[in-house]
């Protein structure tokens, strides 16, 4: 198939300030545009079109996107359940909620709320099996973290609560049946309060949920002092972690590493950051890491085996990735765009495809 610039009309390309601000910037970082084969599956995640909030599935072998419901407001997150076909969206801004939705019959969403005096915090983690589901909350008096452990369907019943041994944590990711890793962000993380004494102190937890006690912890370190942790993704015998300079420090800390045996490793990369301290979103695929910055709108990425930065690409908006059935990458844009990632041998952005509406942070194929 011929693979056209979503951003130019099909007759020609037109190179935007903004693109070739950040095309400066990375240098010889950013691959050309590669073609693709459009991707086969349904990717789904929140959007907005205007000032409706909404969830929406784009189907990407027949090339049409469907607006499923319209939502209170941002969905920031979604979850397959399962098998099934449905799927679990969570608010963090301006409310918090969440709403499970079977896409074949949107209008029987199911809405679930947080505890009392409690703020879901962006997240919800499925449980390999499809039986459990851990919300992240946060307590709103003290930022202390917490997973609402609940039943995976029927009336979403709560049936354990555990605390994350942090404080504004952010996502959740089950290890195994028994074990959830848990991201700390740090810092008091419920509306737009700062945290009272303006120190970030992110961790990593690995909670077992039969005790409720973190059968792992691990601090970020004073090598990550000004940054939160925040999206985590499975690794063979670890875990890719990405963060977010929320500091005012110009250090020179990669914002992604990996964790194993106890503590965290930076990711090396290029001696100037083109993501600029800021992580939106991780992903594997095969043998490599990426990640997204919306800051500076770049997908990134590292190969896993021996760690080397493979360079960035430059996609404006970028905020959500997602790995589909056949094992292939693909990054979501504020402004529309779902775009697959061609990695040989570093990022580039191949297939694209544009809608009338903004994806939000995190999508997921079903």
């Amino acid at each position: 198939m011929k693979c056209l610039n979503a951003d130019s009309p099909a007759t020609g390309s037109i190179v935007s300030r903004r693109a070739a601000i950040a095309g400066a910037l990375a240098g010889a970082l950013i691959r050309p545009v590669a073609a693709a084969v459009a991707p086969k599956g349904s990717f789904v995640a929140g959007g907005q079109r205007g000032s409706t909030a909404l969830l929406a599935l784009f189907d990407t072998t027949t090339g049409v996107a469907r607006e499923l419901i319209s939502l209170g407001g941002r969905a920031h997150s979604v979850a397959p359940v399962g098998r099934n076909g449905t799927v679990v969206a969570v608010a963090r801004r301006s409310d918090r909620w969440a709403v499970v939705i079977d896409p074949a019959d949107p209008q029987s969403a199911v809405t679930v709320r947080p505890a009392e005096g409690h703020a879901f915090s962006g997240h919800v983690a499925v449980s390999p099996d499809g039986v459990f589901a851990a919300f992240v909350e946060i307590r709103a008096s003290d930022a202390l973290g917490f997973l609402s452990l609940r039943e995976a369907g029927g009336a979403w019943r709560e049936v354990g609560r555990l605390e994350t041994s942090g404080i504004g944590p952010h996502m959740a990711l089950w290890i195994d049946d028994r074990h959830i890793a848990v991201a700390n962000g740090g810092y008091y993380d419920v509306g737009r309060v700062a945290s009272p004494d303006g120190h970030i102190t992110a961790s990593l937890a690995v909670i077992d949920r039969l005790s409720g006690r973190p059968a792992a912890l691990v601090e970020a370190g004073a090598s990550y002092a000004d940054y939160s942790l925040r999206h985590i993704a499975a690794v063979p015998n670890g875990l890719a972690v990405v963060l977010q300079r929320l500091g005012t420090s110009l250090a020179d800390t990669p914002p992604a590493a990996l964790w194993h045996g106890g503590h965290l490793e930076p990711l090396p990369m290029a001696a100037a950051d083109p993501l600029r301290g800021y992580c939106s979103d991780v992903a594997v695929a095969g043998d490599c890491i990426l990640t997204t910055s919306r800051l500076a709108g770049m997908v990134g990425a590292w190969r896993r085996s021996d760690r080397v930065w493979l360079g960035a690409a430059y996609l404006a908006d970028v905020g959500a990735l997602a790995v589909n059935g056949n094992g292939n990458c693909f990054a979501a844009a504020e402004d529309g765009t779902l775009a697959g990632i061609v990695l040989d041998p570093g990022p580039a952005v191949g297939w694209r495809q544009r809608v009338a509406f903004g994806w939000d942070n995190h999508g997921a194929f079903l």
